[in-house]
């Protein structure tokens, strides 16, 4: 058997009181004698067919299934309705249970009244008004046994059939022009779509790319940027963007490059300030706290080194020194050999500047303790630093040549920080009067009273003070 599709997995009617019911045919599969007309509730649908018995055993137990084969009467009926161009309707148990139109769909409601049912069940042929238009009728009733009738209608002009055959054709005709005219139309829209959506996807891809490699500056990972390659030609919009968004990153490339050896020779907060003010020479005057360390003894210790052995020692203990000094505000002004010179409080003004300064040098000598722990195990001469602080009245600015200018701050109390870290002896902190009177010094910074000492070039003497630490 061809089976074209499942009509049901559930019964749609008794298939096997009909069976049962009907005369048999003998044979290898079980068929009653009969045609079975049925519909489906769920399709509106009328069924023709026959049902075939099984007998089976299952686990020892003789069963019985039944198969029911069948079509539907709206397909055949269909096609007769387009060759003859009639109307036709299909009843069972006085009722229409479907209607073919020619050149509609099946299954189209045409208000067939009930005494045009009855009129239709009590003569096979006649006379109708069917919604104000006069039909004949003629009917078919393919089974005596089966209460199943088909209906054809046929309009009363039926004498312009011709013309309006001719009509449907033309109309199908032009339907088919239309249909060809406008799927030429469909192609060349799918066609215009196509190639906008490849040629926009051609420029979108670049500038997505361009505008994810936006987000990774924003994020300041120059190294980690993408772009992407193009060879659209040197005069393509999108070819000109990608190139100088390359050339616009290799510019910050080289700017943070330059930017990275700045900040290993200038101060960040000394850079800010001359962002801030504009490149010109000049400055003011400002209060801040000078703070100087100097190697003791360094001639004496280096004197039988090796040139880059110093250097590599100077470097080891400025690289430990800039550290502490980072880390309590202070901002390395410059370093002349051996020397480092360092402000608090310049050039952003600070209250608690001297303290900063003084618990600095206190870290700084606890620093090179335990550094000179280490080089004397290596057989390494020993680093001792004096240091002084003075807190006073500077001039701050850029200073230097127009073309080549260092920020700084100049003045006699510069100088007098100067001396006093002269004055120190090694692991010694000396502070001016000046330093220990400023805010929590005197509080919480335990000091021995040297006197009055005097400094060259300064008149009078100064009271200077020896740090021993934090009480």
């Amino acid at each position: 058997f061809f089976v074209s599709e499942v009509i049901s997995e559930s019964e749609l009617f008794d298939a096997e009181a009909y069976y049962e019911n009907s005369k048999k045919i003998a044979g290898i599969v079980k068929i009653a004698d009969g045609i079975a007309v049925f519909t489906d509730p769920k399709r509106s649908t009328v069924y023709l067919g026959n049902v075939a018995k099984f007998d089976i055993q299952d686990s020892g137990k003789n069963l019985s299934a039944y198969l029911t084969l069948a079509f539907e009467l709206e397909n055949v009926i269909n096609q007769l309705s387009l060759s003859y161009a009639q109307t036709a309707l299909i009843i069972v148990g006085n009722k229409v249970v479907s209607s073919i139109q020619p050149n509609k769909h099946i299954g189209l409601d045409i208000n067939i009244s009930e005494e045009n049912i009855r009129t239709i069940i009590g003569s096979r042929s006649g006379k109708l008004n069917i919604s104000g238009r006069e039909d004949y009728y003629i009917t078919v009733k393919p089974f005596p046994s089966v209460d199943l009738i088909i209906c054809l209608l046929t309009p009363f002009d039926v004498e312009y059939a011709l013309f309006n055959d001719l009509q449907n054709k033309l109309e199908s005709l032009n339907v088919k022009i239309t249909l060809s005219k406008d799927g030429i139309n469909l192609l060349g829209v799918i066609m215009v779509i196509v190639l906008v959506f490849n040629f926009t996807k051609k420029i979108t891809k670049p500038i997505i790319a361009i505008s994810a490699a936006a987000r990774t500056i924003q994020n300041g990972a120059l190294d980690q940027v993408v772009l992407p390659t193009l060879n659209f030609g040197v005069s393509n919009e999108v070819q000109i963007l990608n190139n100088a968004f390359k050339d616009m990153v290799e510019g910050l490339k080289e700017k943070e490059r330059v930017k990275g050896i700045l900040d290993k020779v200038v101060s960040q907060d000394i850079a800010k300030e001359i962002l801030k003010q504009g490149i010109e020479l000049g400055g003011e005057e400002r209060k801040a706290t000078i703070f100087f360390a100097d190697i003791r003894g360094f001639t004496r210790t280096t004197q039988n080194m090796d040139p880059s052995d110093v250097i590599k020692m100077l470097n080891e203990c400025m690289t430990r020194l800039s550290k502490i000094i980072e880390l309590h505000h202070g901002v390395i002004d410059k370093y002349v050999g051996d020397e480092v010179m360092v402000l608090f409080g310049a050039p952003i003004a600070s209250d608690n500047a001297a303290i900063n300064a003084v618990v600095c040098g206190l870290e700084i000598i606890k620093e090179l303790n335990q550094w000179n722990v280490i080089r004397t195990a290596e057989g390494l001469p020993q680093v001792m630093m004096g240091i002084g602080i003075h807190t006073g009245l500077v001039f701050a600015g850029n200073m230097g040549a127009e073309n080549r200018l260092n920020y700084t701050v100049i003045g006699s109390n510069v100088n007098l920080a100067a001396r006093l870290c002269g004055a120190a002896g090694p692991g010694e902190i000396l502070i001016s009067n000046a330093t220990r009177n400023e805010i929590c010094v005197r509080d919480e910074i335990e000091v021995d009273d040297l006197g009055l000492l005097s400094f060259k070039g300064f008149d009078g003497a100064e009271q200077v003070f020896r740090v021993k630490g934090i009480k």
